[in-house]
């Protein structure tokens, strides 16, 4: 039997998803403008389903997800997005970025006004959606995606946790005992 995962989509609505969909998947917290449409919603995901990528707002933290689903593995890799977001996704999803800007218009439309413009980089993954290849917008330039990517996987088993911003959650150090003094 599948590890489940019942998550909350921003709507309410439960989605229970197997936990590899997730832990194949990509994450992304949301974007101030998206959060203002999306009061409720915390993160946006690209879910594995019948080997496609299905997109998810859901009310659940990047970290909480992660967690969940048993997906932060040391395969995984934190990017910084837009608008002061993180990306979560694996080393393997990586195909290929192009250094560019992204244009911000109003409502999101093709032809709406123009809010901002800024450089970004365009990093497009292996994995599809019925719209085809999925991909997003990084602040990371093209060779620090090089160095982030090229580097040696890891060896980590899987047993870091996570906070909600999906930065690794470090152990306290343990105490160490305190010297005795002499006694006179």
């Amino acid at each position: 039997m599948h590890n489940l995962v019942k998550l909350v989509q921003a709507s309410g609505k439960a989605i229970l998803l197997p936990a590899d969909a997730i832990a194949g998947g990509i994450l992304r917290t949301l974007e101030p403008h998206e959060r203002k449409k999306n009061p409720d919603a915390k993160t946006f995901a690209w879910v594995i389903m019948s080997g496609q990528a299905q997109t998810a707002l859901l009310r659940e933290t990047l970290g909480f997800i992660l967690n969940k689903a048993g997906g932060n593995s040391g395969d995984r890799v934190v990017l910084k997005g837009l608008g002061g977001t993180k990306v979560s996704m694996q080393r393997s999803a990586f195909v290929h970025a192009i250094e560019s800007e992204r244009v911000l218009r109003e409502d999101d439309k093709p032809n709406g006004k123009e809010i901002s413009r800024v450089d970004a980089t365009i990093l497009q993954t292996s994995l599809h959606s019925p719209n085809g290849p999925v991909a997003f917008f990084v602040e990371e330039s093209a060779a620090d995606l090089f160095d982030i990517f090229n580097a040696d996987v890891s060896d980590d088993d899987g047993s870091v946790e996570y906070d909600d911003d999906g930065n690794p959650i470090v152990a306290d150090e343990p105490a160490t005992p305190a010297k005795k003094r002499a006694k006179a």
